[in-house]
């Protein structure tokens, strides 16, 4: 016989319920559902716990974007409003790019008029000063952005040229 709590223990899981086995079928299987149930409303409690948005408002509707989805965000040219440049689509909303900055640690300041989702780079070009995404867009950064202290803050599987 195997002694199943140093398995437990090693392979890192544990019981979420103890279902006993002399219940007539009914009860148990209710109580099987009721188990998993939990099982999955505790992932997802997980899930969203640890998930990173940006939210915004356009007139009286609040939206939310998952950080994963959001490439960059730009100063748009209708004034007092920015332009969110996501991998569906766009968004243009009143708000500005410092205020951004401040509320959403997971994207990077790289000009006055834009940050970014470091997570979504495709390549940086330092000779044009260029950052491209995977919609093949391309922003401009700032000459002080070229510094070590910011594109290290870049960190991630990209090509720099």
């Amino acid at each position: 016989m195997i002694n199943m709590p140093p398995l437990t223990y090693r392979r890192r899981i544990g019981a979420i319920d103890y279902i006993n086995k002399s219940l007539d079928r009914q009860n148990m299987l209710k109580r099987i559902e009721e188990t998993i149930t939990h099982a999955v409303t505790s992932i997802n409690h997980l899930l969203k716990v640890n998930r990173k948005e940006l939210i915004y408002q356009i007139g009286k509707r609040v939206k939310k974007v998952e950080n994963s989805m959001i490439y960059y965000i730009e100063n748009s040219p209708t004034q007092h409003k920015v332009t969110l440049i996501t991998e569906t689509g766009s968004a243009e909303f009143r708000s500005n790019i410092s205020k951004i900055s401040d509320e959403n640690d997971f994207l990077v300041k790289v000009s006055q008029s834009c940050v970014v989702n470091p997570n979504n780079i495709d390549s940086i070009d330092f000779s044009k000063k260029t950052i491209t995404f995977p919609n093949g867009d391309e922003v401009i950064f700032a000459r002080s952005f070229r510094s070590e202290e910011h594109t290290s803050e870049l960190q991630s599987p990209l090509i720099i040229s």
